[in-house]
């Protein structure tokens, strides 16, 4: 998991915009066990919102049922909500269908309003600042 903004940051501070810039995917993706981190650092804030930052569906090396890492998020995701932290998601979509079917499983586990498809890089300062707002 990396913190690109704290609460803080502004989102539109230079520094926020650099990180932004700099994030580069790699690993695997277990987002429910990030969720999950990320809202246990949140607890007691006022207005929590995590918005994850994500450029697939979820998976890992050693996890062979495709089904198990995007049901665990869904299940971070109610837990989440549950305790009064928002969730929303910006999937950076490649040019390929696969890109668009692991959009889809996405927007199974957090909502089909939660999770914003970013087609192009260059887009993604303003969807993430579009995100923060609300």
């Amino acid at each position: 998991m990396l913190r690109i903004k704290g609460f803080a940051d502004r989102a539109d501070s230079a520094h926020t915009l650099a990180r932004l810039a700099g994030v580069q995917g790699e690993w695997s993706t277990r987002l429910g066990a990030a969720l999950r981190h990320a809202c246990s650092q949140l607890r007691g804030h006022s207005r929590p919102h995590v918005l994850l930052l994500t450029d697939g569906q979820p998976h890992d090396v050693d996890v062979h049922d495709s089904c198990y890492l995007p049901a665990d998020l869904q299940q971070a995701v109610h837990e989440a909500r549950r305790a009064g932290i928002a969730v929303s998601c910006l999937n950076v979509l490649g040019a390929d269908t696969a890109s668009m079917d692991e959009h889809r499983v996405m927007q199974s586990a957090l909502g089909v309003h939660a999770c914003r498809a970013v087609h192009a890089l260059g887009d993604l300062p303003q969807q993430v600042l579009a995100c923060l707002a609300r």
